[in-house]
């Protein structure tokens, strides 16, 4: 039995990962006979694997340079190595007999960065983030390998909480219950010579968007600043804090951030159920995302 470990890319390590799941995403080509309804042949078409990794470890992310925006291309060094470890019959893990599934070139996106405000628990971290691997293939054959090996103990970084939130320097964290960070990055693959796995990967488009959830619909009236229509909505700072081991927040400079800088605001929906309490969106679209591991926290 085999329980997850760290991911690597590279000389990156991913630690805190919280589930992976590797999809090959395969085409199958059907051949019939004219007006026929059952299959005459079947042959494999185009496959695009891609790992979908979610982690914690918003500290080794949120440090790489422009990752939100550009991803990580992957391929320089070992690849992409997704680690399992091996449990130990009466004991934790056998220290052998691990697994690995690597692939050596591809790019890695963020998908979404998840800040949930009432959600946290001794199981489940506040602020997660939903990664993807698009694997490449440099002649178009299978890129995926998995392989036993003797991994090392995973290890531990940084855990975040939910801090503040900031519209052009003005507090609007009042009630908000979760903050969703999308890159919208769309990743194409490209297959040549009629090749099944693809060889390279293009980014064709980056629209970012951040959607905050809110039970204060007093926001939403025009003297909240987010009424009705589309309003200028120029930057956006979502601070995660930093947790204290031993204590409770960090005081040092090193809580995360992320910016949104320029586009719209709109307030996109607002809804209630029963005796639970209504709540609206707020949706930033953007045009670019930037980050950060080194902030103070606003007063």
């Amino acid at each position: 039995m085999q329980v997850i470990s760290d991911c690597s890319f590279d000389s990156t390590v991913i630690s805190q990962v919280l589930s992976t799941q590797l999809g090959i995403n395969t085409t199958l080509v059907r051949g019939k006979a004219s007006g026929g309804v059952d299959s005459d042949h079947r042959s494999g078409g185009r496959a695009t694997p891609m790992i979908s990794i979610q982690t914690a470890d918003l500290a080794t992310l949120l440090g790489l340079s422009n990752f939100l925006q550009n991803g990580l291309a992957v391929g320089s060094g070992a690849g992409a190595v997704i680690g399992f470890r091996t449990r130990a019959d009466s004991g934790a893990y056998a220290g052998s007999g691990d697994y690995t599934v690597s692939c050596a070139d591809g790019l890695l996106v963020c998908r979404e960065v998840t800040i949930d405000f009432n959600g946290e628990s001794e199981e489940s971290p506040a602020v997660t983030a939903q990664l993807e691997f698009y694997c490449t293939s440099a002649d178009g054959t299978d890129p995926l390998t998995v392989a036993s090996a003797t991994l090392s103990s995973a290890s531990f970084v940084a855990q975040f909480a939910p801090g503040v939130v900031l519209h052009d320097s003005t507090d609007i964290s009042d009630q908000v219950t979760r903050v969703s960070i999308k890159p919208q990055i769309v990743v194409q693959p490209k297959h040549y010579q009629g090749l099944v796995y693809p060889q390279a990967h293009n980014i064709r488009s980056r629209n970012p968007v951040v959607e905050i959830t809110t039970e204060n619909l007093a926001k939403f009236a025009s003297s909240g600043g987010f009424g009705a229509g589309y309003s200028a909505g120029a930057t956006l700072d979502v601070y995660m804090r930093r947790r204290a081991n031993g204590g409770v927040f960090s005081g040092s400079s090193n809580n995360a951030k992320i910016s949104l800088t320029g586009g719209l605001v709109m307030g996109t929906d607002i809804s209630g159920q029963d005796l639970n309490e209504a709540a609206g969106t707020l949706s930033f679209f953007g045009k670019t995302l930037s980050h950060s591991v080194n902030n103070a926290m606003p007063s």
